[in-house]
């Protein structure tokens, strides 16, 4: 470690004062002014990583007007210029301390010793000092003006993901999705370099005054071909005048960049930008850096010497690695043997990967090197490069690229490639490039020498200590541990820096980014752990997240006035937000606007106020409360609110319902509205004794609402202004201090009919404390029957209104009423109950496709299946985090059942076996007696869940997706449990994965897991996320991963005889294939039944959507526009467990040509890479399997998607082939044995029936037909 401050006190005690009268870049404090202990200091500190007050205190001149913001904003301006060594970085212990030291007025060899970094490129006193001369002007442009380039302006007219812009006022509204932001469609501008660093100019002002935060990312390419990529810091304009700000942007070496994106960070505050012009300094950044032997290297120490100038790594632990294994290319890449092509045709990132495992992690704390043997076979020259990453892709961050290598002659030499320090960043990756196209190039002998030690890497550790105090808890053969240690906290770099590893912490952006190290990539320990909101009977019960509620769980209150605080829950009709005041109530159907053609949902306005439009419930003697979970159950929630330790007042919500219960226990209810009466946008209209009719219309959204008191109640207007322009209070009086607010499905305002009013007020105060529901199987046709039931704090059943859903009353007897209204799912019929049942379907699962003979080419499907057994197992799966490990498990299940069922016997046990070497260690949280840091789980007490470390998409701070993550655990565990029933017992490892199983689907009374965490038996559907902090509530994207992780359960059951588990599986798989059918596809709206029964909002101008969202729909994905992903995700990974999305041939094949409308020929061949190709092959078999088979035989080579094989799509397109189009699943046709399904083709129905147990099984059609099926296997009928 540097001892920094012992020689900045000395520095400070010297009492030396050196002035410079000239205004320049370099008066730090804007007095005109240039000194040591304001200027330099100021610059020493910044670089020391000092801000804010902490930064400018002491430092600043007495004559300076600057505040401290302003004077930290001109020191990031500096940095434009700050780098005087030319390293390539501005440090404090070489540039800064130059620039005291000139302040100070030493000069010469006193100036410059021991400050002027390694490989430095200016380094002599005189040019140092020259240097510094030339930026005293106040007219220093910032940069050197050596290769110094200035950009014509950029045009940013292009927005996307629900950004919007007029003119040069941009604005990030509150609907829009996270990644929304605005693209440069000036492509003149491009390439950008930054070889020594650069900035970003323009004009911004802010119209409505005040302050909005901006920022900026370059890109390699436009998205999905980002990387390398750099995000600068964030600029926050001021004022509606408009004035000049910059941004510096540190060296990025080589790398190029041809995407410019902006963001407006704050949500609905419009900003003006303009003027936007992009200066670099010095050099291209693309000169073939050493090509020449090293005499054209910017003047930096040249790297590549055949390694005769090996760096000095002093005392630091040296390892020197075994020889890389570069044995995978991606992206078009090819190579036989060692010699290696970057061809014409492949893509811009293609490259080669090293599959040596067994090397990482590396760690390069005081810099290492890399050395190869390489030749050019033909002769001449040909360059490469290396990249190492933390993970491979797409954890790719903290990344490091080295310098490129000019390899040449046909005769075999030496190379070799100095690394400087990486601090504590580890690396999991390495990659090669071959930067000329079509010019083969020869490398082995893949060195690598890293310094620095890596605590625990046989655990896959990086640099972290164990904890000396944790509990191993025993499951069968495996373990799970109950400690997460901060040393195993990870920072990642996504769009900002980023915790992972930690468990459930704030998600606030600015609270991470202050707990990371941005240039280690450790975490600094400033992190914030949340816990649960829970009180009464919810403390006692495991945490419940992910429903329609959940953040109140996760959350508690919004605070109002805080826009980032954008919870609502989604009862439906109900749209509400839990509040430090008490809640802000409004409706969905109100407020539901079609805001794109793909999109539909209620865009609140100001959603951070108390109340906007609709209504809010407060209390009189309380304005600053916390709210809790108070209790739950299937699908109602009851908010506590609290002062301190006294109980105010609490609500029930109950899906589906119109009414909301409340209870004061101290002071009293208070509805408050936005307006009072008389100004046309809040009123009241007639009710009856003890009820009160208001109806408010705002920003175009109109309700109306009844309020309903227990027993004599009074209605008392207490608002504080007599102005009806201000907010309106009215308080509810009665000696039970209780109310039922009744939405009334009217959106005309005030006009509500007495007959609508009598039959929503006749079972008001029917108060319902829960909303059970459960399911059972018929397991002669395994139709599922689904029970709503409406109870009281006794259990017993409710007389109620509600509101059923397309999914419930579609499929349901119940009778419903005249009183209907569209909502988020689509027409919600209002019904008289206190119970009601639906029937939904069983689709039918396989652990397989079935094998028939004839039906493919035995000698092309073995050759397969022994191209992917041929390569390394290490390449099979290199990643340590939950989600992209289970996504090569599931397709190595696949590839390994597949094997076997052609006989393949020896492959398909290295593979299981493998499967069974994965998974054991992944169920065992110790290793070398301690516990491990990678491939393990950890039960976390507080929120009663599993977290797999690695994290992967906020699967520990947001609890995010865990059904996707381990289902694909669970799916691969249910094959090797097929074939070897010992390994799944409850000795070995069967507790570990019905573990897993409870983590995502638990029973009502499980003592660790909440009931069914992600699954919402209210909707029918699941939901993704655990803290849902947005406006429209919970979300979910893929119903197919969802699909898998419910199939999987079935598997599992199936294989190890669980019938309990098996049920459970069928009534969430099926559940699941209902709702895609439903409110995904809206089959009924697809086929014009009735307008009641399209379920889309008119105008909507697709026959499907992708993420389904608590207020509406989107036709998107998280991470790309295209619609081959749109479209596709919903048939990812491709798999006997997602035969769901193919039971309507007719639909599919609208399907597929609307997920291939960006397709080149309208075909799966004709997409660009990384689209899928082979999940769209799949798809399209499921409708027209010949035309599938047809494009897969035009394609010579393509590049599976991450969870699929090439044997797999070669084995269900041709099986597809062969069976035609599903029979089973929509009910029409039916079985008595869950893995029993029927296929149809050209008039010839054949049946299919997987039998787990290892004696005969007759399996009974609802045609029927019968199937004697053998014991363990398949029989086709």
């Amino acid at each position: 470690m540097r001892k920094v401050k012992p020689y900045l006190l000395a520095l400070t005690l010297l009492g030396l004062f050196s002035s410079n009268s000239q205004a320049s870049a370099w008066d730090m404090d804007g007095n005109d002014d240039i000194d040591a202990l304001t200027d330099g200091l100021l610059l020493l500190r910044h670089t020391f990583e000092l801000r804010g007050e902490v930064l400018t205190d002491g430092v600043m001149a007495d004559d300076s007007t600057m505040s401290s913001a302003q004077v930290e904003q001109r020191v990031v301006d500096a940095y434009a210029i700050a780098d005087i060594d030319q390293s390539g970085e501005v440090d404090a212990l070489t540039d800064a301390l130059i620039l005291l030291r000139y302040l100070f007025e030493l000069r010469g060899n006193d100036l410059v010793v021991g400050a002027v970094a390694d490989g430095a490129s200016r380094v002599s006193p005189s040019d140092i000092e020259q240097y510094i001369v030339e930026h005293m002007s106040a007219d220093s442009s910032g940069a050197d003006n050596a290769g110094g380039t200035a950009s014509d302006a950029a045009v940013i007219d292009e927005a996307f993901g629900g950004a919007t812009f007029e003119g040069e006022t941009f604005t990030f509204p509150s609907g829009a999705e996270e990644w929304a932001g605005f693209a440069n469609m000036n492509t003149d501008l491009y390439p950008l370099t930054f070889a020594s660093g650069g900035s970003i100019s323009f004009t911004g002002s802010v119209p409505s005054g005040g302050s909005v935060d901006v920022r900026f990312r370059f890109e390699y390419n436009p998205y999905p071909d980002v990387d390398p990529s750099y995000d600068t810091q964030t600029v926050t304009v001021s004022g509606a005048t408009a004035d000049t700000y910059t941004v510096s942007i540190p060296s990025q070496g080589n790398n190029s960049f041809s995407s410019l994106i902006m963001y407006v960070v704050d949500r609905d505050a419009p900003v003006t930008v303009s003027n936007l012009v992009v200066s670099s300094d010095g050099g291209s950044g693309a000169d073939n850096s050493g090509s020449d032997g090293g005499s054209d290297d910017n003047g930096a120490d040249n790297p590549v010497d055949g390694g005769s100038n090996d760096p000095d790594f002093g005392d630091s632990v040296v390892t020197v690695s075994d020889a890389a294994v570069i044995d995978e290319a991606f992206g078009g890449a090819t190579f036989e043997g060692e010699t290696f092509t970057f061809p014409s045709g492949a893509e811009a990132w293609a490259g080669f990967a090293n599959m040596n495992t067994s090397l990482y992690p590396f760690i390069f704390q005081d810099g290492g090197s890399l050395s190869f043997t390489g030749s050019v076979p033909s002769g001449g020259s040909v360059d490469v490069r290396f990249r190492f990453e933390y993970n491979p892709y797409p954890d790719v961050n903290p990344a490091y690229d080295a310098q490129t290598v000019t390899v040449s002659g046909s005769e075999e030499n030496t190379y070799s490639i100095t690394i400087p320090s990486q601090g504590n960043n580890t690396f999991s990756s390495l990659i090669m490039y071959v930067v000329n196209r079509n010019a083969p190039v020869t490398v082995s002998n893949v060195v690598v020498t890293s310094t620095g030690e890596v605590a625990n890497a046989g655990s896959g550790g990086a640099s972290v200590e164990p904890p000396s105090e944790y509990n191993v808890i025993s499951y069968g053969a495996g373990s799970i541990g109950d400690t997460i240690y901060p040393s195993n906290h990870r920072c990642k770099e996504d769009y900002g820096q980023w915790v992972e590893n930690a468990g459930v912490i704030s998600t606030e952006h600015e609270v991470q980014k202050r707990g990371c190290n941005q240039s280690t990539g450790i975490p600094t320990g400033d992190i914030t752990k949340l816990y649960p909101h829970l009180t009464g009977p919810a403390a006692n019960k495991p945490t419940q997240t992910h429903k329609w509620w959940g953040s109140v769980s996760f959350l508690g209150e919004m605070t109002v006035g805080d826009a980032n605080d954008s919870a609502y829950i989604t009862p439906d009709p109900i749209s509400a937000r839990i509040t430090n005041k008490g809640v802000r109530v409004g409706s969905i159907p109100s407020g539901l606007q079609l805001t794109g053609p793909g999109q539909y949902y209620y865009p609140i306005p100001a959603h951070e106020a108390e109340v906007f439009d609709g209504i809010a419930v407060g209390n009189s003697s309380y304005s600053n409360l916390e709210a809790y979970t108070k209790d739950y159950s299937e699908g109602s929630v009851t908010v506590l609110w609290k002062s301190g330790n006294t109980d105010v007042m609490e609500a029930t919500f109950v899906h589906g319902s119109p009414y909301v219960y409340f209870k004061a226990f101290s002071g009293n209810l208070e509805l408050r509205t936005l307006r009072q009466d008389s100004v046309n946008e809040k009123g009241t209209f007639s009710a009856g004794s003890n009820m009160y009719g208001i109806w408010t219309s705002v920003a175009g959204k109109t309700n109306n609402y009844l309020i309903v008191g227990e027993g004599a109640t009074t209605f008392t207007d207490v608002s504080a202004s007599s102005d009806p322009m201000t907010m309106g209070s009215i308080r509810v009086n009665n000696s039970a201090k209780e109310m039922t607010l009744v939405y009334l499905p009217s959106l005309n305002a005030g006009s509500p009919s007495s007959s609508m009013v009598s039959f929503f007020a006749s079972k008001a105060r029917n108060k319902v404390s829960a909303l059970d529901i459960d399911y059972q199987v018929d397991r002669a046709t395994n139709e599922i029957t689904v029970t709503h039931r409406y109870e009281d704090e006794q259990g017993q059943l409710v007389d109620t209104i509600t509101g059923m859903h397309p999914l419930h009353w579609k499929n349901s007897s119940q009778a419903t009423s005249n009183y209907k209204i569209r909502s988020a799912r689509g027409m919600l019929k209002f019904a008289e109950v206190d119970e009601f049942n639906y029937q939904i379907p069983y689709v039918g699962v396989l652990p397989t496709m079935p094998t028939i003979d004839g039906s493919f080419d035995q000698a092309t499907l073995e050759g397969l299946v022994s191209e992917f057994v041929s390569v390394s197992s290490d390449s099979w799966n290199t990643y340590t985090d939950t989600y992209w490990s289970g996504k090569n498990y599931g397709k190595v299940a696949e590839l390994a059942a597949i094997a076997r069922s052609i006989g393949m016997q020896s492959e398909a046990e290295q593979l299981t076996n493998w499967l069974k070497a994965e998974l054991s260690e992944w169920f065992t949280a110790e290793a070398d007696g301690a516990l491990k840091t990678k491939k393990y789980f950890v039960y976390d007490s507080d929120w009663n869940t599993l977290f797999g470390f690695d994290e992967a998409y906020g699967s520990h701070q947001r609890i995010a997706d865990h059904h996707f993550h381990y289902g694909y655990f669970v799916r691969a565990a249910a094959e090797i449990c097929r074939v070897d029933l010992a390994w799944c017992g409850q000795d070995q490892y069967g507790p570990m994965i019905e573990l897993l199983i409870r983590d995502y689907a638990a029973d009502k009374d499980d003592p660790l897991f909440p009931h069914m965490r992600n699954f919402d038996p209210a909707n029918g559907f699941s939901w993704a996320d655990g803290k849902m902090n947005f406006i429209r509530g919970n979300n979910n994207e893929s119903t197919s991963e969802a699909a898998t992780a419910y199939g999987a359960i079935i598997l599992y059951g199936m294989a190890t005889g669980n019938e309990a588990l098996t049920e459970k599986g069928m009534y969430l798989h099926a559940s699941t294939g209902a709702a895609y059918w439903e409110y995904w596809n809206n089959l009924d709206g697809y086929n014009n039944v009735s307008s009641d029964a399209d379920n889309f909002m008119p105008g909507y101008a697709h026959l499907t959507t992708s993420i389904i969202w608590g207020d509406g729909v989107d036709f998107a994905t998280w991470f790309s526009p295209a619609y081959a992903h749109i479209l596709g995700i919903q048939g990812l990974p491709s798999s006997p467990l997602i035969f769901h999305v193919g039971i309507h041939p007719e639909y599919m094949e609208d399907y597929v040509a609307l997920g291939l409308a960006e397709s080149s020929n309208g075909k799966p061949s004709g997409l660009v890479n990384d689209m899928w190709r082979d999940l769209w092959w799949n798809l399209w078999a499921m409708t027209d399997a010949d035309a599938a088979i047809a494009d897969y035989n035009s394609v010579s080579s393509y590049q599976p998607e991450q969870g699929e094989s090439k044997a797999h799509t070669y084995h269900w397109i041709h099986t597809f082939a062969a069976l035609g189009h599903l029979a089973t699943g929509t009910g029409s046709l039916t079985a008595d044995h869950p893995a029993a399904l029927a296929f149809d083709k050209d008039g010839v129905r054949t049946y299919v029936v997987y039998n787990f147990t290892d004696q005969a099984k007759t399996v009974t059609y609802s045609d029927g037909h019968t199937v004697n099926a053998e014991p363990s296997g398949f029989t086709i009928d």
